[in-house]
């Protein structure tokens, strides 16, 4: 299943890859599956205003095509059997922090993975496949444990406060 979604992400039938991915992932996992309607979304998004003809940039395109493939590899993951994907990570994160969603466990994730204090809101999306809204939301919704920042040059930038993060090392710790 992986080989044919990678060939139709490849052939520009990003449609008809996410009809099978969800399918497949709203039987095989909830998490993951949440993830893929947040990416469908934002395919959506794109292709109407592409049609409309106020998609300025091909950016966007190259990020979700990006964001299926790395969720086609998680799902392969799963299939295989790894106990350390990043899925199981994710989970223990929502448990461990106690946590209300996938997708808050999701961002620690990513912000308490990375070896530098801050990460970019790009580099989020590009990581989780969401909108610079979306990322944002869930840290509205999280103050005390993620602080959001804008450098100089108005890049936004987000990190993890020094007892979360800790807290999320620990849990990637003990997974390894």
């Amino acid at each position: 299943m992986k080989a044919e979604l990678k060939k139709l992400v490849a052939q520009e039938e990003i449609d008809q890859v996410l009809e099978k991915l969800l399918a497949h992932l709203e039987l095989n996992n909830t998490e993951l599956y949440n993830i893929g309607v947040n990416l469908s979304g934002r395919y959506r998004q794109w292709k109407q205003k592409t049609l409309k003809g106020i998609q300025e940039s091909q950016q966007e395109i190259h990020i979700i095509r990006d964001s299926l493939l790395q969720l086609i590899d998680q799902m392969d993951e799963l299939q295989s059997g790894t106990t350390t994907s990043s899925t199981n990570i994710i989970h223990k994160i929502q448990e461990g922090l106690q946590l209300t969603s996938a997708d808050a466990a999701l961002l620690f994730y990513h912000l308490g993975k990375t070896k530098f204090e801050w990460r970019k809101q790009a580099t989020l999306s590009e990581k989780t496949g969401w909108t610079a809204t979306e990322i944002d939301k869930i840290a509205r919704f999280h103050p005390e444990q993620i602080k959001r920042g804008k450098r100089e040059d108005g890049t936004i930038i987000f990190r993890l406060n020094s007892p979360w993060r800790q807290q999320v090392k620990a849990i990637l710790a003990k997974d390894d």
